[in-house]
């Protein structure tokens, strides 16, 4: 009977619910971050932009296929020219199909070679 009064009550319900979902999620991937902190910047194989000492990381993930990646790529480029103490770590993360994969492997395969032949 009641929630029949007050049916305003179920969608309260549900979307406290859905926040707590997304609170939880947001804690989640806060502790992973913190957890890989140290893989995430001190990758020894990633790519480093900017100046490779800097004061002030950036992790940027990308994909080689992604348009959002190829739009934030002149972005991040402005953000080291006007910080000159920025060090941006580059991490691949092909999500987008087979070709990212590829793309990504050609990559790191293309990074091996240069470094096997200075």
């Amino acid at each position: 009977d009641y929630l029949l009064r007050n049916p305003q009550v179920v969608l309260e319900a549900v979307e406290k619910l859905e926040q707590n979902r997304r609170d939880d999620a947001a804690r989640a991937t806060t502790a992973a971050i913190i957890s890989a902190h140290d893989a995430l910047i001190n990758d020894p194989d990633a790519l480093v932009g900017g100046d490779p000492k800097g004061d002030a990381t950036l992790v940027e993930f990308f994909d080689y296929q992604c348009p959002y990646c190829k739009q934030m790529e002149p972005v991040l480029r402005q953000l080291i020219k006007d910080e000159p103490r920025l060090r941006v770590v580059y991490k691949e993360y092909p999500i987008l199909g087979p070709g990212s994969t590829v793309a990504a492997r050609a990559a790191l395969a293309a990074r091996c070679w240069w470094r096997l032949r200075a």
